[in-house]
């Protein structure tokens, strides 16, 4: 989605998309058409092809209508995608954690504008993983001194081979079973994984031997809240040090309801009210949280949040997903058939890794992550939408899948994906080749960009026509939603943005990223989705993008449109001298690093510092944050201590979301600013500081939570 979605190299089958609202590049020319009557063709054997990590493969042209019947070898994607010989011998590369999606091209001697391409996938790089009852451990383990833990070993990525557990004289033992026990002795000690075929091949787990320090404590969370009448919050008690120790909730006469399972109702009237844990055995024991019920602006329309499937195994596990922080859940994602990710024109092909998989031995309730988050999303109250579509070759896909003579079949698998999977709607997320059409070289035939806008128009009007036609839409019709863009000022919206701006449920604006800031064309420093202050230098807001599609014709825009927030931030380099509305030296100030999927993911400007170090500034016209690091502090800008990340450039300024510039988002459009907003994404926002990265916390989606839906409000925002 525009910058947002530019996913690792490590995610297999997903490549970038970095889209955006200006300052991209053109489509780059089509090669030169074939000689005069060149009836030249050319195939390649195999087409598709997976590879484990450490196999080869032998590729074969054929090549006909010409007495010159050789061709050449070359990888789409260089060096980075490995090498192939004079001969067609493929070697990938060095296998990444996750694998990877690679393209070999044969190309005609007789005639060079005749290419076929062999797609191949390569498996994930082996691995060892320790258990810890079944479950991966990451690097350390904690225990008291002699306690015994059921410890094992897996070896993924090498057919044939196991791996085997040790430990070395003095760091406790290990018993043929993996149960282990650990020294009598505080200290810090390892146990080993080693690869059967290969004893170099090994990974290594701290145990931390540590004596328990267990006080007695009765905690109440949340520990404070603010709360619209009439409206309800989870609230929960525990008891620690020691056995068998329960609480339990409850509220005083006038002070509200609550249900056994501590799910709180508001009274209707402002005032501060008490909720009520106490020690089940000790009547006594007790402590309060404080209830501060206000009369405010009503909830917007909606909170609808991306959550990326090919992200659950390594950031934000689905069981800790807030679903009451949402009122649209989006599964990232499936994509058109017949663009980058393969799949025949008009096929819905899934593009979320191992989030469809019903037998991936971690999967929670053992079926598929996509199945369980659908499920979730309904219990709590939220709508569960697909996404399909938003990487940049999906643009192939869209113009591929949606020509007349196969429109109708994407339209019907489409909806039966929607209905299997019990999807209350689609997010239709066709974002590249679309107003400039797409080219022959990647679509085989020329289609301008009217033409793919028409494509877009109709495939929406005969989805929701299709689904009205379903059972499954009989009382609840189905829900379209579109991500748009932000407008400059002065550039008038385009008609068909209108037109899909009428026809669909939701039209968000993507306006994080390149969708507010932008490092060229003569832009200044600017910020994270801004609601106003839009001027020469940095003309785009949110306000002015609205009052710009309501000008141009969108009926009650600011009860169809919504706002982006992203949950992660843009960083300019040393070349910026100052803070927001700066000259930049150059256009090369935008920094991203390659640190994750748009490179400055929250959850990694946590770890690395960024969030606690250097001034945060909120601006006042802006409603928008950023934060700055001055040479007087770090001569050299703000560099990273913690490997591996250590010489990369200095940073001089981020601009990114926090609690202060989301409530003043959530303000904004409860007073009719805007009808919502979308999240991109909110893994990004989930931050674990256990070595098994869970049981973490999601504070910005928290802060979205209140300032949008007036739910678990705490005493104020949360996020720095």
């Amino acid at each position: 989605m525009l910058t947002r979605k530019c996913l690792t190299a490590a995610m297999a089958f997903l490549l970038a998309s970095c889209g955006g609202d200006d300052g991209g590049s053109p489509n780059p020319s089509p090669p030169p058409p074939p000689p005069a009557g060149s009836g030249v063709q050319i195939a390649i054997s195999p087409a598709m092809v997976s590879l484990d990590s450490d196999r080869t493969q032998q590729f074969q042209c054929t090549v006909t209508g010409s007495s010159n019947t050789s061709c050449t070898w070359s990888v789409r994607e260089g060096a980075a995608g490995g090498t192939v010989s004079t001969s067609g011998y493929y070697n990938p590369p060095t296998p990444t954690e996750n694998g990877g999606t690679y393209h070999v091209v044969a190309t005609s001697a007789a005639d060079p504008t005749r290419t076929a391409v062999a797609t191949v996938n390569v498996g994930p790089r082996p691995a060892i993983s320790i258990l810890l009852d079944g479950q991966p451990l990451q690097q350390w383990l904690y225990v008291a001194p002699s306690a015994t833990r059921q410890l094992g070993c897996r070896l993924v990525g090498v057919t044939g081979a196991t791996c085997n557990l040790s430990v070395a004289p003095g760091n406790g033992t290990l018993s043929p079973t993996g149960l282990y026990t650990a020294p009598a002795q505080p200290g810090q000690y390892t146990i080993v994984g080693t690869a059967s075929h290969d004893p170099s091949f090994r990974a290594e787990t701290t145990v931390i031997v540590e004596e328990e320090q267990t006080p007695r404590t009765l905690v109440i969370t949340p520990g404070a809240v603010t709360m619209a009448p009439g409206t309800t919050q989870q609230f929960a008690c525990s008891i620690t040090g020691g056995p068998n120790l329960t609480c339990s909730l409850s509220v005083a006469a006038g002070q509200g309801a609550i249900t056994p399972e501590g799910l709180y109702t508001a009274p209707s009237a402002p005032g501060t009210y008490a909720v009520v844990a106490t020690a089940s055995d000790d009547p006594n024991w007790r402590t309060t949280a404080t209830v501060t019920v206000a009369a405010d602006p009503p909830p917007t329309e909606w909170v609808t949040g991306y959550y990326a499937g090919y992200f659950w195994e390594v950031m934000y596990p689905p069981e800790e997903v807030d679903m009451r922080a949402m009122t649209h859940l989006v599964f990232a994602r499936t994509a058109p058939g017949g663009g980058t990710l393969g799949g025949t024109p008009g096929a819905v092909v899934e593009a979320a890794g191992t989030a469809h998989d019903a037998n991936h031995p971690f999967a929670p309730d053992h079926r598929p992550v996509e199945n369980y988050l659908i499920d979730r999303a309904h219990a709590a109250g939220a709508k569960a939408l697909l996404m399909l579509g938003g990487d940049e070759g999906d643009g192939i896909g869209f113009n591929l899948s949606t020509a007349d003579n196969v429109r109708a079949e994407f339209v019907k698998n489409i909806v039966d994906y929607l209905v299997e999977h019990d999807y209350d709607g689609v997010d239709v997320d066709w974002e590249n080749r679309l107003m400039d059409g797409c080219r022959a070289h990647d679509c085989g035939v020329e289609i301008p960009g009217t033409e793919s806008v028409r494509r877009l128009i109709a495939l929406i009007q005969e989805i929701r026509t299709e689904a009205n036609g379903r059972a499954h839409y009989r009382d609840n019709p189905i829900i379209i939603t579109f991500p748009g863009y932000t407008v400059k000022l002065g550039v008038p919206v385009d008609d068909y943005q209108v037109t899909v701006a009428n026809l669909v449920d939701q039209y968000n604006l993507m306006s994080y990223g390149v969708g507010s800031t932008w490092a060229g064309g003569g832009w200044d420093s600017w910020f994270a989705s801004p609601i106003f202050g839009a001027y020469g230098a940095a003309p785009v807001d949110l306000d002015s993008s609205i009052r710009a599609y309501e000008a141009a014709g969108v009926i009650n825009a600011r009860e169809k449109i919504g706002v982006g927030i992203g949950f992660y931030g843009t960083a300019y380099g040393l070349g910026l001298a100052g803070g927001a509305r700066t000259p930049r030296a150059n256009a090369d100030a935008v920094q991203y690093y390659n640190l994750g999927e748009q490179g400055f993911e929250y959850n990694f400007m946590k770890e690395l510092g960024y969030i606690d170090n250097g001034q945060m500034v909120f601006d006042d016209q802006a409603r928008a944050i950023y934060r700055t690091y001055p040479a007087a502090q770090y001569p050299n800008g703000y560099i990273p201590s913690q490997a591996p990340h250590n010489g990369r450039p200095g940073v001089a300024y981020v601009t990114y979301e926090n609690g202060r510039s989301i409530y003043a988002k959530g303000e904004w459009a409860r007073e009719g600013g805007a009808a919502g907003t979308i999240i991109w994404m909110i893994n990004y926002g989930y931050v674990s500081e256990r070595p098994d990265g869970k049981q973490g916390t999601n504070t910005l989606l928290a802060d979205v939570k209140c300032a949008f839906l007036q739910r678990g409000c705490g005493a104020g925002p949360i996020t720095p």
